[in-house]
C-alpha cells in the first residue's frame, strides 16, 4: 500500500513536495517496540501518541514520515 504525502521540503520551505508513502510493517513494529521499551509502564495510547508526534515532526522537518508508514 502506498500514500502520495505532500509536504515542505527541508532546503526549500516555500516549495511543496510530493512524495510516495510505503508501509513497512516490520519497520513500523520496530517502532512501536523501541518506544514501548523506553517508557516505565507503557500504555497503548501512549505508545501511538509518542508515535504521531514524532512522524508529526519528522514530516515538518525532513519531508517524509519518520516511520514510513
Amino acid at each position: 500500500m502506498s500514500l502520495i504525502a505532500f509536504a515542505h521540503t527541508p532546503r526549500h520551505p516555500h516549495i511543496m513536495a510530493a512524495t510516495e508513502i510505503s508501509f513497512a510493517p516490520e519497520r513500523a513494529l520496530e517502532s512501536l517496540l523501541y518506544v514501548a521499551s523506553r517508557l516505565a509502564h507503557p500504555t497503548v495510547h501512549e505508545v501511538l501518541k509518542i508515535r504521531y508526534f514524532a512522524d508529526k515532526l519528522h514530516l515538518a522537518e525532513w519531508g517524509w514520515l519518520a516511520s514510513g508508514d
